[in-house]
């Protein structure tokens, strides 16, 4: 059975190595054999965690992937999400793969700082094809060299080997293309298997073991190979980017080893002449370029191809739309108009570059197409129209945006036939020429002209389509040119301040003064200037009017010389139409906000300055000033006014509809000062600033906006659009919004922005922002140009300083660091004084920005942020020290209130489950199961605590952003897993599971828990395996707080302990060694009549047996007693029950009896005694005898007759016999450990036992008589 077991045993375990379900690989080094650890398990790639790491851990990491021995273990950032599958491994004394170390299990413990080690082992693999670029015999080479065996070789392995050469995947396994290396047979071979797992990088990381026997190498054709190309530009389309085509899209390539004579022939671009591997750009020997042979623009014409300097044509043989489109798309001419095969005029072939072309549509350049180059005769040259060289303009009319419609097209400009022409056709050309939509065709004659027409029809789809859109495959008939006339509006009024032509506005439409010398003069001139309170006339002219677009108004002016109007002034009709009138004031006016978008309204009239009267100011005047003062388009709600304010000068403003700026108004002033007004006071959404605070963070943090002068924190509903967010973080030049923070609740009595509204805004300043005093819970914006400064791999406030970055982690450099720059970092990571800043030699990326303070005081370490002068090759990551290392503890070790800095951590800022496994981490206590929040009571809740804010990548709960303040939810608790210990109900093996916590003894739900993790449990009570034979009916569900939940994985029950609140039958495991406890008999509930009952039968039964016992009492009184029959009676007794008492003993005492030797307080027990012998055990027989005597007795001792009435057992000669029961049984003496007895006396007498003595008393059977001396 033992053995059956055992193998059951091999057999669950060991298919997840053999199978290969489970895989170590070393990640990103410069080798196979160097980079950090990942696991294969369950489909999918995971990290491996530090916690507890050691020397043995890294020497099975390096036997495991085939790497030999280890050399080096470090630090290292992770820069990708995955699951940390194994933690807490201890790897002591074990030889095999690395999960057969001892640790919880995969997935079992949590862990969340994001780094892990970085393995460097003593092998040192590369991995090569040898042959050509992306082809080849597949090699390794290194530390030891070798072939990869081919007799296993597939498409999965060789799809992994053409990814990690940057080759692509596999294109094809050839089997009889290449021949076996020379080498082959003496070199190692490699056994790979890469088989039903994806992301790996590298071959090297199916290396499973070698194999001498192998029969031929493993050999591969990559997609990549001859899927090459230079990206250039048109001068030289030998020279530029290579490129490779990778699932259909070409990307930049940049191999580490390169081949560049090979490349540039592959590509007919001679050979190499140099290649830059940073920027990959490739320049070959020969200079060419394509280009089309035209008299004007670049964008049609015959194709050729300039070769180092000399154009030779390409042939039309097999020319196709699809190679047009390569030619356009190059030459960036827009999309193909035509195409076609134009024959040479002299009908002669000449030498030609390229015949046969047959372009896919995805090269770069013409000359990377398919093509036969050697020896080329063309008869007809190819010939492309782009869409670049198609332009139109109107003719013949006094200006751009009226006329004859003419279409540029082959280089040519062609007349367009009318027939078929639609209005979407007119809207096209006037809006290519920026003329708005089309009015109408124009009834004027135009010129026709003489020049050829457009043999293609014009169809133009929408209204706003593109002119080389609109050109059809079709031919069009020739008949009547089209002409266009396009819309044109035009809006002035005085189109300066105090400065331009005069308007005038009549209700809806707008107006031109007319002027000349008669009508406009100096006086009139000066009256406009007094009438807008633009101070002294400085001149007046006239301009040319536009008779297409201008109006002018039908009236002209004679004005006095002190008219403060132009209405003042008597009116003329006007004659002359043809200028129109404008003028110039030496005045100014302004018009603003006393804070510049927010304030009180401030118009200056020349030097004097002052308000505008609130009683006649409106909501959209102060949009249109917002807007003026490029301050926003919203006007937001004045809170709070200043009580203190300049003088109020103007009475009210008033605008014309046409005009734009409020300095261009008619105002009413004032003309005494009048305190009775209270000023106008804007608050433009302009005014409002957003900012993030900044300590170590940036671009993430509490967010405030400035209002009305004041910072005000904003409450997380007002963050609910994505817009809003996005806004708020690109004002900061932080980019998107991709996070709003939880802050927890507002202090009451405090102003906050409670709305923010930017639906369909692009600004904060055009968003709609409401302030108010309400209590709301506060939000923050994370924005993805946050960066956080950090401190890595030693403690929270001493270690690699690192900055999170966009989703990056870069090592910050040590260049320019001092004293500063260490204060300010110290401070703002709240690590109390700075110690020492060092530099130390890293592989990290740097951070492209540097950290300078200078000789300023920086409010916080983000100011002293500048742009780093010039890379260098060799830096230095910087290492600081600081002082105050946060303390984090639990209240009782692995379980308890959380307190960092003996100081407790509030709830407010909705502390996770992850912040719960960071202090557990933290303390070396493994995972949390649970916690827990503890209310505040007393005077607690005037105290300030701890409020924490944690990042995914936060590794210690120091390195969390924190503040003190009070709490207005509760304290959090925090239960670890190494604080769980396990008990049974039914001690000690079995019954109920009971964890227990801080509070108390919990009983858990049974969700799922491998079998071999119950026995782990049994076994650590000393109580054998786990019995699943035995069973119990479940108990009665309740609702329970924990769980156990895991799979085949875990490795440890204490891991399978799980938060829940589920209602269940409480978890109950019995083992080997349990024995089962007598269950109680169950108390049934009696009634009172069936105790009625039962009492009067057990009367009856009484008295049936006091009536029962006298009738034996006086048979037995008339039977006579012979003490040796009842001596030897005594004696059966006494051998059945098991006494064995000494008989010579039982002798001497009978001889002491028979001369009345007795104790002076010795008792004769008779019949009659009320006391009762039944308590009194055999063994104590004879101190019973001692120590109970009767009255009868003694008095015989001394001679006298004595004789109770009841003693009807004592014969005449004054013998006490012992008189047997005839209904004892004796079957239970051995269960009953006492009898009831009667004792016999026997005392010496002078009387005989007289004759009449044998006869049996009357009554008495014969056989109940013994006659003395006759045998019974």
């Amino acid at each position: 059975m033992m053995w059956f077991l055992l193998l059951l045993y091999i057999a669950h375990i060991e298919p997840v190595d053999l199978q290969g379900t489970n895989r170590l690989v070393l990640r990103k080094g410069g080798n196979p054999c160097e980079g950090y650890p990942e696991i294969h398990h369950n489909n999918e790639w995971g990290y491996v965690g530090d916690t507890y790491w050691d020397k043995s851990t890294g020497e099975v990491v390096c036997s495991s992937t085939q790497c030999g021995k280890l050399v080096s273990t470090n630090d290292v950032l992770t820069h990708e999400s995955k699951t940390f599958w194994i933690d807490e491994i201890n790897c002591t004394g074990i030889s095999g793969p690395l999960w057969q170390c001892k640790h919880p299990g995969f997935g079992a413990t949590v862990y969340q700082q994001d780094k892990t080690k970085w393995i460097k082992c003593s092998d040192n693999i590369e991995i090569r094809l040898e042959g050509y670029k992306c082809a080849g015999a597949v090699k390794y080479t290194g530390t030891k060299d070798g072939y990869f065996c081919g007799d296993t070789w597939g498409k999965d392995e060789a799809d992994v080997l053409c990814e990690s050469l940057k080759c692509g995947t596999s294109k094809e396994i050839p089997t009889r293309y290449w021949k076996i290396p020379a080498k082959f047979k003496e070199s190692k071979k490699m056994v790979v298997n890469c088989s039903g797992i994806t992301g790996l990088d590298n071959l090297w990381q199916c290396a499973q073991k070698e194999n001498e026997k192998c029969s031929k190498p493993a050999v591969v054709i990559c997609e990549a190979h001859e899927h090459l190309r230079i990206k250039g530009n048109q001068s030289n389309v030998c020279q530029g980017e290579l490129q490779i085509l990778k699932n259909g899209i070409w990307t930049k390539h940049t191999p580490r080893k390169i081949t560049e004579d090979v490349w540039c022939d592959q590509m007919s671009c001679g050979g190499h002449i140099n290649y830059k591997a940073d920027s990959g750009e490739l320049k070959c020997s020969d200079k060419i370029s394509v280009t089309l042979m035209s008299n004007s623009t670049k964008c049609y014409g015959e194709v050729h191809i300039n070769k180092n300097g000399s154009y030779y044509p390409v042939c039309a043989t097999d020319w196709s739309k699809k190679d047009a489109d390569v030619v356009c798309e190059e030459l960036q001419c827009g999309k193909v108009i035509s195409t076609e095969k134009r024959q040479r005029r002299d009908n002669k072939p000449t030498k030609g570059i390229m015949d046969n072309v047959e372009c896919s549509g995805n090269e770069s350049s013409l000359w990377h197409c398919k093509a036969k180059r050697d020896n080329i005769q063309c008869s007809a040259n190819a010939f492309v129209v782009c869409a670049g060289s198609i332009d139109v303009r109107l003719e013949d009319s006094p200006g751009k945006c009226a006329g004859r419609v003419e279409i540029e097209y082959g280089g040519q400009w062609y007349r367009v036939t009318d027939d078929g022409w639609t209005s979407s056709n007119s809207d096209s050309v006037c809006q290519h020429l920026d003329c708005g939509a089309h009015r109408s065709t124009s009834a004027e004659k135009q010129s026709q002209n003489l020049d050829k027409f457009l043999g293609k029809a014009v169809q133009c789809p929408s209204s706003n389509s593109k002119i080389s859109d609109c050109i059809g495959e079709t031919s069009a008939r020739p008949d009547k040119a089209v002409t266009v006339t396009c819309e044109e509006h035009k809006m002035v009024f005085l189109d300066k301040q105090c400065n331009g032509k005069v308007g005038i506005e009549k209700g809806e439409n707008t107006f031109w003064l007319s002027g000349h010398n008669e009508t406009w003069t100096e006086k009139a001139a000066a009256a406009v200037c007094r009438q807008m309170h633009c101070g002294e006339y400085a001149s007046h002219y006239f301009n040319p009017r536009d008779k297409r677009t201008e109006e002018v108004w039908h009236k002209s002016y004679n004005c006095s010389s002190n008219a403060t109007s132009l209405f003042e002034c008597d009116e003329e009709a006007n004659i002359q139409n043809d200028m129109i009138a404008t003028v110039k004031c030496n005045g100014n006016i302004t018009v603003n906000l006393t804070k510049a978008c927010w304030g009180n309204v401030n118009i200056c009239v020349g030097e004097k300055c002052g308000g505008v009267c609130s009683d006649t100011w409106t909501t959209e005047k102060s949009q249109m000033l917002c807007e003026n003062l490029n301050c926003g388009s919203k006007v937001l709600d004045g809170l709070n006014p200043p009580t203190k304010y300049n003088e109020v000068t103007v009475k009210s403003v008033h605008t014309a509809k046409k005009i734009l700026n409020l300095n261009q108004s008619n105002l009413v002033m004032y003309d005494k000062k009048d305190s009775t007004c209270k000023p106008a006071y804007v608050v433009c959404s302009g005014s409002v600033k957003a900012r993030i605070i900044t300590t170590i963070s940036k671009c993430s943090g509490n967010l405030e906006l400035e209002y009305e002068g004041e910072w005000l924190p904003v409450c997380m509903a007002a963050l609910n659009d994505s817009q809003t967010q996005n806004i708020l973080c690109k004002q900061q030049q932080c980019g998107k919004s991709i996070k709003v923070l939880d802050l927890g609740l507002k202090e009451a009595g405090a102003r906050a922005i409670q709305q923010i509204n930017c639906h369909g805004k692009k600004s904060l300043k055009e968003c709609e922002i409401t302030a108010r005093e309400t209590s709301c819970k506060l939000g923050g914006l994370k924005c993805s140009s946050w960066r956080k400064m950090e401190v890595k791999f030693n403690t929270s406030c001493s270690g690699y300083v690192y900055v999170y970055s966009e989703g990056k982690k870069s090592a910050v450099s040590f260049e320019g660091w001092n004293v500063t720059e260490g204060q300010t970092l110290c401070r703002d990571l709240q690590c109390g004084n700075f110690i020492s800043g060092q530099g130390k030699n890293t592989t990290e990326t740097f951070w492209n920005r540097t950290l300078s303070c200078g000789l300023k005081n920086p409010k916080n370490i983000w100011d002293c942020e500048k742009e780093r002068k010039k890379e260098k090759e060799q830096q230095q990551q910087l290492y600081i020290e600081c002082k105050g290392e946060p303390s984090v503890s639990l209240s009782h070790g692995c379980s308890g209130e959380v307190k960092i800095d003996n100081v407790s951590v509030c709830s407010d800022t909705a502390w996770k489950m992850e912040y719960s496994h960071l202090v557990c981490k933290e303390l070396k206590c493994s995972n949390a199961y649970s916690f827990d929040i503890k209310q505040i009571t007393g005077t607690g809740k005037d105290m300030e605590y701890q409020h924490v804010t944690c990042e995914d990548y936060h590794g210690k709960l120091g390195q969390c952003s924190r503040f003190k303040k009070k709490c207005s939810g509760g304290l959090v608790m925090v239960s670890c897993v190494n604080s769980i210990k396990f008990s049974f109900s039914d001690k000690p093996c079995g019954g109920v599971i009971e964890v227990e916590t801080p509070k108390r003894q919990e009983k858990v739900c049974l969700m799922e828990v491998p079998n071999n993790l119950k026995n782990k449990l049994c076994q650590s009570k000393n109580c054998g395996d786990h019995n699943s034979t035995f069973k119990l009916p479940p108990s009665k569900e309740e609702t329970l707080n924990l769980m156990l939940k895991c799979n085949k994985d875990y490795n440890s029950l204490h891991h399978c302990v799980k938060h829940s609140n589920s209602k269940c039958s409480p978890a109950e495991i019995y083992c080997t060694k349990y024995e089962p406890i007598a269950a109680p008999a169950e108390k049934k509930q009696i009634s009172v009549v069936s105790i009625i009952l039962g009492v009067g039968l057990t009367l009856i039964v009484v008295i049936l047996i006091v009536v029962f016992v006298r009738v034996c009492i006086v048979r037995r009184a008339k039977r006579p007693m012979y003490a040796a029959s009842r001596t030897f009676e005594r004696e059966e007794v006494e051998f059945e029950s098991g006494d064995y008492e000494d008989v010579t003993g039982k002798a001497n005492e009978m001889e002491a009896l028979s001369q009345g030797k007795f104790g002076p307080n010795s008792d004769i027990i008779v019949e009659s005694d009320g006391r009762s012998n039944t308590s009194l055990p055999y063994d104590d027989i004879d101190e019973a005898v001692e120590a109970q005597t009767s009255p009868a007795a003694t008095a015989a001792a001394s001679g006298d007759t004595f004789f109770h009435e009841a003693a009807v057992d004592q014969s005449t000669d004054g013998v006490t016999y012992e008189v047997d029961d005839p209904q004892e049984s004796y079957d239970d003496i051995e269960a009953s450990p006492e009898i009831s007895q009667i004792k016999a006396e026997v005392h010496s007498s002078p009387q005989t036992t007289p004759e009449s003595a044998g006869v049996a008393p009357s009554g008495l059977r014969d056989e109940d008589y013994l006659v003395p001396g006759q045998d019974g």
